[in-house]
């Protein structure tokens, strides 16, 4: 399902003139990768600065390497976060549980990914990655 990101946005722009807008979007390489990858490229356009970050990736997945590479070929100008976020039953154990999966399991996979990502995240609003 693909949401109107373009009037969301442009609404959303509209109550804070003059920040600085990021956003980060999660992708999951799927079969709708690419369309939905370059909607939110439509939609968002210049009206704020964005990064896709790989979300719910399958470690030893050939079709999950396969998406990413055809992103990059098929959509090469957009920003990507170098880290991804692996899949884990974690995750949906602490969503049930209803706390972050960086409390419910520490050590988890995806916690270290998203711990890694949150550093990434840090820099990129620094301005260190731009």
């Amino acid at each position: 399902m693909l949401f109107d990101l373009r009037r969301d946005v442009e609404e959303s722009i509209e109550d804070v003139e003059g920040l600085d807008l990021r956003a980060i979007v999660p992708v999951v390489g799927d079969g709708e990768q690419l369309t939905g990858v370059k909607k939110v490229m439509d939609d968002l356009g210049d009206s704020c600065e964005f990064r896709l970050v790989d979300n719910f990736i399958r470690f030893n997945s050939i079709a999950d390497r396969v998406a990413k590479a055809v992103r990059g070929r098929d959509v090469p100008n957009v920003p990507v976060f170098k880290q991804d976020v692996r899949y884990s039953t974690k995750v949906r154990e602490a969503s049930i549980a209803g706390i972050p999966v960086v409390v419910y399991d520490p050590r988890n996979s995806a916690s270290r990914d998203l711990r890694a990502l949150t550093e990434e995240v840090i820099e990129w609003c620094e301005g260190e990655q731009r």
